[in-house]
């Protein structure tokens, strides 16, 4: 900061070249390499798409501004909570009005977040019934 200009290599780049895609690819190089985030112990990592809970704790866990840490440049910053939501999040979360599907369903957004013949759903709800009283709950699968 404090040197003349002629003595930082640096300070020969054009500010064009910031966010550049040769940038970000070895920044993102610089990532896989020095980033440990767990030790590896049982060989467990990297997570399986068959994980079905994940547990993103603590202060940091979703707060934009503590990756950038003292840095005050313009970043893409992915917290830890989004980038495991990006990387085991749901494809699709809405609500019906009933429980149904058919992988034919023509709808765009369906087929955006499914495009393929391979799928998995599952169903999460709140039955109220009228009134107090015993009740049976059947289900049924539709081919």
């Amino acid at each position: 900061m404090f040197d003349p200009p002629e003595r930082v290599p640096f300070a020969k780049i054009p500010f064009s070249e910031n966010g550049s895609a040769g940038h970000r690819q070895l920044a993102r190089a610089a990532e896989r390499e020095a980033i440990v985030l767990l030790k590896n112990q049982g060989g467990i990592l990297p997570l399986k798409s068959s994980v079905k809970k994940i547990a993103v704790i603590g202060p940091a866990a979703d707060d934009p501004v503590s990756p950038l840490a003292n840095y005050n440049g313009v970043s893409m910053v992915v917290t830890p909570l989004v980038g495991i939501k990006r990387q085991f999040g749901p494809a699709l979360v809405r609500e019906e009005p009933r429980v149904f599907f058919h992988v034919y369903d023509e709808e765009p957004a369906v087929r955006a977040a499914i495009p393929g013949e391979t799928y998995s759903i599952r169903w999460t709800g709140t039955v109220t019934p009228p009134a107090t009283g015993d009740y049976i709950v059947v289900g049924k699968t539709q081919d």
